[in-house]
């Protein structure tokens, strides 16, 4: 954890995918994934502001479908590529123009990326809804049912 109280920025992406595997984990209380125990550590300490709430940033795409970007009460949430910009900004500290940067070589290949993402996702759709609408985000109370879970396996 020593490593979320130095960091400047946490970057939390949201996805289909993502959510469905922590749901799973939700119901099934199944996990021997170090990964998830340090996430949930971590989200506990964003939660119980032992750490500076403004650090984190959650990221999910245009294509990453509602129900499946978790509403987490603290931090900064930008769906990208629409708001990149202010992301950059978010990270940098400063002004940027995020087009010049999309010009470059890397800038496109990230575009590249992000295109085949959108277009994998239309044609291998999930079609995952959280099971309940009232859990659909994290708090205090789920983060720390998930922390004990984890750590009784």
């Amino acid at each position: 954890m020593e490593e979320i109280n130095s960091a400047r920025k946490v970057v939390l992406f949201h996805s289909e995918e993502s959510v469905l595997y922590a749901w799973r984990y939700v119901r099934s209380g199944i996990a021997h994934s170090v990964t998830l125990k340090t996430f949930v550590s971590a989200l506990e300490m964003f939660s119980d502001s032992r750490v500076d709430q403004s650090k984190l940033l959650s990221v999910y795409f245009s294509y990453t479908p509602y129900s499946c970007v978790v509403v987490i009460n603290c931090g900064k949430t930008y769906k990208l590529m629409d708001e990149f910009n202010g992301f950059l900004e978010d990270v940098c500290g400063s002004q940027i123009d995020g087009s010049s940067l999309l010009m470059c070589e890397e800038g496109r290949e990230l575009q590249r990326a992000v295109e085949e993402a959108a277009s994998c996702a239309e044609a291998h759709p999930f079609g995952f809804l959280p099971p309940e609408p009232d859990t659909s985000s994290i708090d205090n109370l789920s983060l720390s049912y998930m922390a004990d879970t984890v750590d009784s396996d």
